[in-house]
């Protein structure tokens, strides 16, 4: 049970993590563009 969770926490932190990192690869797009 613990295990199972922790890899949902991991899971979430992944997804989250490749959110950031795309929201971050727009600004810079965005910024470089202006």
């Amino acid at each position: 049970m613990k295990i199972e969770a922790l890899e949902n926490v991991l899971l979430t932190f992944d997804r989250v993590q490749h959110t950031l990192i795309k929201l971050l690869e727009n600004i810079c797009a965005e910024y470089l563009n202006n």
